[in-house]
Protein backbone atom coordinates (compact mmCIF):
# COMPACT_ATOMS: atom_id res chain seq x y z
CA UNK A 1 0.00 0.00 0.00
CA UNK A 2 1.51 3.32 -1.09
CA UNK A 3 1.31 6.12 1.50
CA UNK A 4 -0.13 9.51 0.64
CA UNK A 5 2.59 12.14 0.19
CA UNK A 6 2.95 14.87 2.77
CA UNK A 7 2.10 18.29 1.20
CA UNK A 8 5.52 19.85 1.78
CA UNK A 9 4.80 22.59 -0.77
CA UNK A 10 2.43 24.27 1.71
CA UNK A 11 5.36 25.31 3.91
CA UNK A 12 8.25 27.75 3.47
CA UNK A 13 11.68 26.08 3.71
CA UNK A 14 15.32 27.12 3.90
CA UNK A 15 18.58 25.15 3.69
CA UNK A 16 20.25 24.59 7.07
CA UNK A 17 22.89 22.10 6.01
CA UNK A 18 24.08 20.99 2.58
CA UNK A 19 27.28 19.32 1.37
CA UNK A 20 28.60 17.12 -1.41
CA UNK A 21 29.03 13.40 -0.91
CA UNK A 22 32.64 12.37 -0.42
CA UNK A 23 32.29 9.24 -2.54
CA UNK A 24 29.69 7.77 -4.92
CA UNK A 25 27.18 5.36 -3.40
CA UNK A 26 23.78 3.93 -4.24
CA UNK A 27 21.07 6.57 -3.92
CA UNK A 28 19.28 4.64 -1.15
CA UNK A 29 22.47 4.59 0.93
CA UNK A 30 22.95 8.33 0.37
CA UNK A 31 19.33 9.12 1.31
CA UNK A 32 19.56 7.19 4.57
CA UNK A 33 22.99 8.67 5.31
CA UNK A 34 21.49 12.15 4.91
CA UNK A 35 18.89 11.26 7.54
CA UNK A 36 21.68 10.04 9.84
CA UNK A 37 23.59 13.31 9.32
CA UNK A 38 20.53 15.32 10.36
CA UNK A 39 20.00 13.09 13.39
CA UNK A 40 23.63 13.55 14.45
CA UNK A 41 23.33 17.32 14.04
CA UNK A 42 20.30 17.41 16.32
CA UNK A 43 21.64 15.08 18.99
CA UNK A 44 24.74 17.25 19.49
CA UNK A 45 22.43 19.85 21.03
CA UNK A 46 21.51 18.63 24.53
CA UNK A 47 18.32 20.70 24.48
CA UNK A 48 17.06 18.52 21.63
CA UNK A 49 17.31 15.31 23.64
CA UNK A 50 14.08 13.54 24.69
CA UNK A 51 12.13 15.39 21.99
CA UNK A 52 10.22 14.38 18.90
CA UNK A 53 10.76 15.90 15.49
CA UNK A 54 9.41 15.41 12.00
CA UNK A 55 11.73 14.42 9.17
CA UNK A 56 10.43 14.59 5.61
CA UNK A 57 12.11 12.36 3.03
CA UNK A 58 11.39 11.95 -0.68
CA UNK A 59 12.56 8.34 -0.90
CA UNK A 60 10.07 5.56 -0.27
CA UNK A 61 12.92 3.15 0.45
CA UNK A 62 14.25 5.43 3.20
CA UNK A 63 10.72 5.93 4.53
CA UNK A 64 10.04 2.20 4.82
CA UNK A 65 13.49 1.36 6.21
CA UNK A 66 13.14 3.99 8.93
CA UNK A 67 9.65 2.73 9.71
CA UNK A 68 10.74 -0.90 10.08
CA UNK A 69 14.20 -0.20 11.49
CA UNK A 70 15.80 -2.81 9.27
CA UNK A 71 16.46 -3.67 5.65
CA UNK A 72 17.47 -6.64 3.52
CA UNK A 73 20.49 -4.58 2.38
CA UNK A 74 23.61 -4.99 4.52
CA UNK A 75 24.72 -1.42 3.82
CA UNK A 76 21.36 0.03 4.84
CA UNK A 77 21.32 -2.18 7.93
CA UNK A 78 24.66 -0.75 9.07
CA UNK A 79 23.24 2.77 8.87
CA UNK A 80 20.03 1.64 10.60
CA UNK A 81 22.01 0.36 13.57
CA UNK A 82 23.69 3.76 13.94
CA UNK A 83 20.31 5.51 13.74
CA UNK A 84 18.90 3.20 16.43
CA UNK A 85 21.91 3.72 18.70
CA UNK A 86 21.62 7.51 18.43
CA UNK A 87 17.89 7.56 19.10
CA UNK A 88 18.22 5.29 22.14
CA UNK A 89 21.16 7.22 23.59
CA UNK A 90 19.56 10.65 23.17
CA UNK A 91 15.89 9.84 23.63
CA UNK A 92 15.14 11.61 20.35
CA UNK A 93 12.12 10.25 18.48
CA UNK A 94 12.18 11.05 14.74
CA UNK A 95 8.82 10.83 12.99
CA UNK A 96 9.32 10.18 9.28
CA UNK A 97 7.07 11.62 6.60
CA UNK A 98 7.26 11.01 2.87
CA UNK A 99 6.79 13.54 0.09
CA UNK A 100 7.29 13.41 -3.65
CA UNK A 101 10.53 14.75 -5.08
CA UNK A 102 9.02 17.77 -6.85
CA UNK A 103 7.71 19.01 -3.48
CA UNK A 104 11.16 18.74 -1.90
CA UNK A 105 12.58 22.24 -1.54
CA UNK A 106 15.87 21.23 0.08
CA UNK A 107 17.78 22.57 -2.94
CA UNK A 108 16.06 25.90 -2.97
CA UNK A 109 17.24 29.40 -3.83
CA UNK A 110 20.28 31.10 -2.39
CA UNK A 111 19.96 33.05 0.88
CA UNK A 112 17.92 36.19 0.42
CA UNK A 113 20.24 38.46 2.40
CA UNK A 114 23.90 38.69 3.33
CA UNK A 115 22.97 38.04 6.95
CA UNK A 116 21.34 34.74 5.94
CA UNK A 117 24.42 33.84 3.90
CA UNK A 118 26.65 34.56 6.89
CA UNK A 119 24.49 32.43 9.20
CA UNK A 120 24.40 29.46 6.84
CA UNK A 121 28.13 29.64 6.10
CA UNK A 122 28.88 29.77 9.82
CA UNK A 123 26.63 26.74 10.36
CA UNK A 124 28.47 24.90 7.58
CA UNK A 125 31.88 25.67 9.12
CA UNK A 126 30.61 24.49 12.49
CA UNK A 127 29.40 21.27 10.85
CA UNK A 128 32.83 20.66 9.31
CA UNK A 129 34.48 21.23 12.68
CA UNK A 130 32.09 18.89 14.51
CA UNK A 131 32.54 16.18 11.87
CA UNK A 132 36.33 16.33 12.13
CA UNK A 133 36.86 17.50 8.54
CA UNK A 134 39.87 19.47 7.34
CA UNK A 135 40.07 23.17 8.22
CA UNK A 136 41.41 23.74 4.70
CA UNK A 137 38.00 22.92 3.24
CA UNK A 138 36.38 25.60 5.39
CA UNK A 139 39.03 28.12 4.36
CA UNK A 140 38.56 27.31 0.67
CA UNK A 141 34.80 27.80 1.01
CA UNK A 142 35.16 31.25 2.58
CA UNK A 143 37.85 32.27 0.08
CA UNK A 144 35.74 31.06 -2.84
CA UNK A 145 32.77 33.14 -1.75
CA UNK A 146 34.94 36.22 -1.32
CA UNK A 147 36.47 35.76 -4.76
CA UNK A 148 33.35 35.02 -6.79
CA UNK A 149 30.96 37.15 -4.73
CA UNK A 150 33.13 40.13 -3.68
CA UNK A 151 30.27 42.15 -2.23
CA UNK A 152 29.82 39.57 0.54
CA UNK A 153 33.29 40.21 2.04
CA UNK A 154 32.30 42.71 4.77
CA UNK A 155 29.21 40.68 5.72
CA UNK A 156 30.75 37.29 6.62
CA UNK A 157 31.66 38.29 10.16
CA UNK A 158 30.25 35.24 11.97
CA UNK A 159 31.69 32.78 9.47
CA UNK A 160 35.12 34.44 9.62
CA UNK A 161 35.01 34.37 13.42
CA UNK A 162 34.26 30.63 13.37
CA UNK A 163 37.11 30.07 10.91
CA UNK A 164 39.59 32.11 12.99
CA UNK A 165 38.64 30.21 16.14
CA UNK A 166 39.17 26.93 14.31
CA UNK A 167 42.60 28.06 13.08
CA UNK A 168 43.49 29.10 16.64
CA UNK A 169 42.92 25.62 18.08
CA UNK A 170 44.08 23.69 15.01
CA UNK A 171 47.50 22.04 15.24
CA UNK A 172 48.78 21.39 11.71
CA UNK A 173 50.38 18.01 11.16
CA UNK A 174 53.59 18.47 9.22
CA UNK A 175 54.80 15.68 7.03
CA UNK A 176 58.07 14.08 8.06
CA UNK A 177 61.11 14.78 5.83
CA UNK A 178 62.01 11.81 3.65
CA UNK A 179 65.69 10.74 3.87
CA UNK A 180 67.70 10.09 0.71
CA UNK A 181 67.73 6.35 1.38
CA UNK A 182 63.93 6.36 1.54
CA UNK A 183 63.69 8.27 -1.74
CA UNK A 184 65.99 5.81 -3.52
CA UNK A 185 64.03 2.89 -2.06
CA UNK A 186 60.69 4.34 -3.20
CA UNK A 187 62.01 4.99 -6.70
CA UNK A 188 63.40 1.46 -6.85
CA UNK A 189 60.08 -0.01 -5.67
CA UNK A 190 58.31 1.85 -8.47
CA UNK A 191 60.89 0.82 -11.09
CA UNK A 192 60.67 -2.85 -10.05
CA UNK A 193 56.98 -2.92 -11.05
CA UNK A 194 57.54 -1.01 -14.29
CA UNK A 195 56.31 2.39 -13.03
CA UNK A 196 59.29 4.37 -14.28
CA UNK A 197 57.18 7.55 -14.33
CA UNK A 198 56.66 7.34 -10.56
CA UNK A 199 60.34 6.64 -10.01
CA UNK A 200 61.19 9.76 -12.04
CA UNK A 201 58.85 11.92 -9.97
CA UNK A 202 60.26 10.71 -6.67
CA UNK A 203 63.90 11.34 -7.63
CA UNK A 204 63.29 14.68 -9.36
CA UNK A 205 61.00 15.89 -6.58
CA UNK A 206 63.60 15.02 -3.94
CA UNK A 207 66.68 16.27 -5.81
CA UNK A 208 65.16 19.64 -6.71
CA UNK A 209 62.78 19.72 -3.69
CA UNK A 210 59.83 20.74 -5.83
CA UNK A 211 56.37 21.48 -4.55
CA UNK A 212 53.78 18.82 -5.37
CA UNK A 213 51.96 20.74 -8.12
CA UNK A 214 55.25 21.92 -9.62
CA UNK A 215 56.31 18.29 -9.83
CA UNK A 216 53.06 17.12 -11.43
CA UNK A 217 53.19 19.99 -13.95
CA UNK A 218 56.53 18.86 -15.40
CA UNK A 219 56.57 17.81 -19.05
CA UNK A 220 59.23 15.84 -20.84
CA UNK A 221 60.40 19.01 -22.65
CA UNK A 222 61.07 20.65 -19.28
CA UNK A 223 63.94 18.27 -18.48
CA UNK A 224 67.35 18.25 -20.14
CA UNK A 225 69.98 15.68 -19.26
CA UNK A 226 73.67 16.12 -20.08
CA UNK A 227 75.29 12.74 -19.29
CA UNK A 228 78.70 13.85 -20.53
CA UNK A 229 78.76 16.65 -17.93
CA UNK A 230 76.72 14.86 -15.26
CA UNK A 231 74.24 17.74 -15.19
CA UNK A 232 70.45 17.90 -15.22
CA UNK A 233 68.47 21.09 -15.89
CA UNK A 234 64.72 21.51 -15.38
CA UNK A 235 62.35 24.36 -16.27
CA UNK A 236 59.49 25.36 -13.96
CA UNK A 237 56.79 27.37 -15.70
CA UNK A 238 54.15 27.75 -12.98
CA UNK A 239 56.12 28.21 -9.79
CA UNK A 240 54.37 29.35 -6.62
CA UNK A 241 56.72 32.28 -5.97
CA UNK A 242 57.50 33.37 -9.55
CA UNK A 243 54.21 35.19 -10.29
CA UNK A 244 54.02 34.03 -13.90
CA UNK A 245 57.76 34.09 -14.58
CA UNK A 246 59.66 31.01 -15.71
CA UNK A 247 62.33 29.49 -13.50
CA UNK A 248 65.07 26.96 -14.10
CA UNK A 249 67.20 24.80 -11.83
CA UNK A 250 70.35 22.80 -12.47
CA UNK A 251 72.18 20.14 -10.52
CA UNK A 252 75.56 18.52 -11.11
CA UNK A 253 75.29 14.91 -9.92
CA UNK A 254 76.68 12.25 -12.25
CA UNK A 255 75.10 9.25 -10.53
CA UNK A 256 71.68 10.96 -10.43
CA UNK A 257 71.87 11.89 -14.11
CA UNK A 258 72.67 8.28 -15.01
CA UNK A 259 69.63 7.05 -13.07
CA UNK A 260 67.35 9.69 -14.60
CA UNK A 261 68.58 8.79 -18.09
CA UNK A 262 67.89 5.11 -17.32
CA UNK A 263 64.32 5.98 -16.25
CA UNK A 264 63.63 8.41 -19.10
CA UNK A 265 64.66 5.80 -21.67
CA UNK A 266 62.10 3.39 -20.23
CA UNK A 267 59.27 5.76 -19.29
CA UNK A 268 59.41 7.61 -22.65
CA UNK A 269 56.86 10.30 -21.62
CA UNK A 270 55.20 11.95 -24.62
CA UNK A 271 53.95 14.97 -22.68
CA UNK A 272 53.58 15.12 -18.90
CA UNK A 273 55.93 12.98 -16.84
CA UNK A 274 52.86 11.80 -14.93
CA UNK A 275 49.68 11.51 -16.96
CA UNK A 276 47.19 10.69 -14.20
CA UNK A 277 45.23 12.87 -11.76
CA UNK A 278 46.52 14.47 -8.57
CA UNK A 279 44.33 12.16 -6.47
CA UNK A 280 45.76 9.11 -8.24
CA UNK A 281 49.30 10.35 -7.60
CA UNK A 282 48.62 10.80 -3.90
CA UNK A 283 47.20 7.28 -3.70
CA UNK A 284 50.13 5.75 -5.58
CA UNK A 285 52.62 7.76 -3.53
CA UNK A 286 51.03 6.41 -0.34
CA UNK A 287 51.41 2.87 -1.71
CA UNK A 288 55.12 3.49 -2.34
CA UNK A 289 55.56 4.88 1.16
CA UNK A 290 53.97 1.75 2.58
CA UNK A 291 56.16 -0.43 0.34
CA UNK A 292 59.32 0.95 1.97
CA UNK A 293 58.03 0.33 5.50
CA UNK A 294 56.89 3.87 6.35
CA UNK A 295 53.51 5.29 7.34
CA UNK A 296 51.52 7.06 4.57
CA UNK A 297 49.97 9.34 7.21
CA UNK A 298 53.41 10.67 8.17
CA UNK A 299 54.92 10.88 4.67
CA UNK A 300 52.78 12.89 2.28
CA UNK A 301 54.10 13.97 -1.16
CA UNK A 302 55.44 17.17 0.41
CA UNK A 303 57.98 15.03 2.29
CA UNK A 304 60.07 15.06 -0.91
CA UNK A 305 60.58 18.82 -0.65
CA UNK A 306 61.30 18.75 3.09
CA UNK A 307 63.72 15.84 2.82
CA UNK A 308 65.41 17.11 -0.33
CA UNK A 309 65.97 20.59 1.10
CA UNK A 310 67.44 19.12 4.28
CA UNK A 311 69.84 16.85 2.40
CA UNK A 312 70.92 19.71 0.10
CA UNK A 313 71.48 22.03 3.07
CA UNK A 314 73.71 19.50 4.80
CA UNK A 315 75.89 19.23 1.68
CA UNK A 316 76.01 22.77 0.31
CA UNK A 317 74.95 25.17 3.07
CA UNK A 318 72.15 27.70 3.42
CA UNK A 319 73.04 30.06 0.57
CA UNK A 320 72.73 27.53 -2.24
CA UNK A 321 69.70 25.95 -0.56
CA UNK A 322 67.81 29.26 -0.63
CA UNK A 323 68.54 29.64 -4.35
CA UNK A 324 67.73 26.04 -5.23
CA UNK A 325 64.56 26.03 -3.11
CA UNK A 326 63.49 29.41 -4.50
CA UNK A 327 62.71 30.97 -1.13
CA UNK A 328 62.45 34.74 -1.11
CA UNK A 329 63.89 35.13 2.37
CA UNK A 330 66.89 33.34 3.89
CA UNK A 331 65.37 33.51 7.38
CA UNK A 332 62.28 31.64 6.21
CA UNK A 333 64.44 29.02 4.54
CA UNK A 334 66.56 28.55 7.67
CA UNK A 335 63.48 28.03 9.87
CA UNK A 336 62.08 25.58 7.32
CA UNK A 337 65.27 23.55 6.97
CA UNK A 338 66.19 23.62 10.67
CA UNK A 339 62.77 22.28 11.61
CA UNK A 340 63.03 19.51 9.02
CA UNK A 341 66.58 18.64 10.10
CA UNK A 342 65.55 18.48 13.77
CA UNK A 343 62.71 16.14 12.84
CA UNK A 344 65.05 13.99 10.76
CA UNK A 345 67.57 13.72 13.61
CA UNK A 346 64.87 12.50 16.00
CA UNK A 347 63.59 10.02 13.45
CA UNK A 348 64.94 6.59 14.31
CA UNK A 349 63.73 3.94 11.90
CA UNK A 350 63.50 0.33 13.10
CA UNK A 351 66.32 -1.90 11.89
CA UNK A 352 64.00 -4.04 9.68
CA UNK A 353 62.74 -0.89 7.89
CA UNK A 354 66.28 0.34 7.28
CA UNK A 355 67.29 -3.09 5.99
CA UNK A 356 64.27 -3.16 3.66
CA UNK A 357 65.11 0.26 2.23
CA UNK A 358 68.76 -0.67 1.74
CA UNK A 359 67.70 -3.83 -0.09
CA UNK A 360 65.34 -1.89 -2.37
CA UNK A 361 67.90 0.86 -3.01
CA UNK A 362 70.45 -1.76 -4.10
CA UNK A 363 68.37 -2.04 -7.28
CA UNK A 364 70.27 0.94 -8.67
CA UNK A 365 73.64 -0.76 -8.19
CA UNK A 366 72.38 -3.72 -10.22
CA UNK A 367 70.65 -1.65 -12.91
CA UNK A 368 73.51 0.86 -13.17
CA UNK A 369 76.83 -0.73 -12.17
CA UNK A 370 79.31 1.83 -10.95
CA UNK A 371 76.66 4.29 -9.68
Amino acid sequence: MRPAPYPAFRWHWKDVLSYKWKQPQHINVLELTAFLAELRRRTRDLTQHNHRFFCIVDSLVTFYVLGKGRSSSKRLNRICRRVTALTLASGVLPISLWTISKWNFSDGALPRSMADLDDELAEYINHLYQEGDNVTQAGWTVSGLKRFLPRCRPHLQTAQLFLRNWHRVHLPQRTSPLPWLGAKAMAAAAARIGRFDLALLVLIGFSFFLRTMELLSLRSVHIRLFPQDGTVVIAILNAKTAKGLQQSLSLHEESLVAILQFLMDRARPSDYLYSFSVATFRHEFACLVKAVGLSPESYLPYCLRRGGATAFYQRFGLGRTVVQGRWKDATTARIYVDDARATLIQLLLPAPVTALQQHLASFWRVALPGN
